[in-house]
């Protein structure tokens, strides 16, 4: 009995290291998660630019919230203002 083939892929957009905020896509089987989409507190225009380059044409099945902290939940409200996720369900530990 051989296991089905998954495909997996982590695509980071912002890292806390780099950034200090905190963004990754996480692709299972042609479903897109995006897990945390932090902000910076002067809601920087690159940070902006950024999430509308690498997900504004992209729709997300859904996004994870880890953390209660700006720099991981902050652009919710950038993310749902582009078309394709004004519905995209949001989960929050």
């Amino acid at each position: 009995m051989s296991l089905p083939k998954i495909s997996f892929s982590i695509k980071p957009i912002f890292t806390l290291s780099e950034d200090g905020i905190v963004s990754t896509i996480i692709e299972i089987d042609k479903k897109v998660f995006l897990f945390d989409c932090g902000i910076d507190e002067s809601f920087s225009k690159r940070i902006i630019e950024k999430y509308e380059k690498e997900i504004s044409k992209q729709k997300l099945d859904a996004i994870f919230i880890s953390n209660n902290y700006l720099s991981y939940f902050g652009a919710i409200p950038i993310i749902k203002s582009f078309p394709l996720h004004k519905d995209v369900p949001i989960y929050a530990t």
